[in-house]
């Protein structure tokens, strides 16, 4: 069957109440069962994010007439790469991962959908593993500064004085 034959196939699912967008393109926008669509919802429209302004991260559910449900708020986020929103492989039907920035630091934030729990890791993720155990960190502030549109402002570089800082990047977590 044609993708343009199925029923519903360019049925708009947002409102239009704030701009909404999915993860970056390497990150599947649908959960394990593809009943929900993870989204970011903001409503600045036209100019880049400045320091520390929050945007809504959630989902579309499906199955509930496409209602946008928000499970938290991030203030790391672009427009490129949004909070590197994702469904988490250990547990792609009920976990999102985003990143946050919170006292004043970059984190990333697992967070169920269904019951609120919430972990957080000490460093902001941009890819995780398969299994969902281990995970690459970047410096956001620095990528900010060097390809603006893709870091997070929210937070100054502490290595900005450097040209090539030796600190390592990754994050495991089980």
């Amino acid at each position: 069957m044609n993708l343009n034959d199925r029923v519903g196939f360019f049925q708009k699912i947002s409102p239009d109440d704030a701009q909404y967008f999915t993860g970056y393109y390497d990150k599947c926008d649908w959960n394990a069962s593809q009943t929900r669509i993870m989204s970011h919802r903001t409503t600045i429209a036209d100019r880049m994010p400045v320091g520390d302004e929050a945007i809504d991260v959630g989902f579309f559910d499906l199955d509930r007439q496409g209602k946008f449900e928000k499970v938290g708020q991030s203030r790391a986020w672009s427009w490129q790469q949004g909070a590197m929103l994702q469904w988490d492989p250990a547990e792609p039907e009920s976990t999102l991962l985003y990143n946050d920035c919170r006292d004043g630091q970059f984190v990333c934030v697992r967070k169920n959908i269904h019951t609120g729990a919430e972990d957080v890791l000490p460093r902001p993720v941009a890819a995780v593993s398969r299994d969902g155990k281990t995970a690459m960190s970047i410096n956001y502030s620095r990528l900010a500064k060097e390809r603006p549109g893709y870091g997070y402002e929210a937070v100054p570089d502490k290595f900005g004085d450097r040209n090539a800082p030796t600190t390592t990047a990754f994050t495991r977590w089980t």
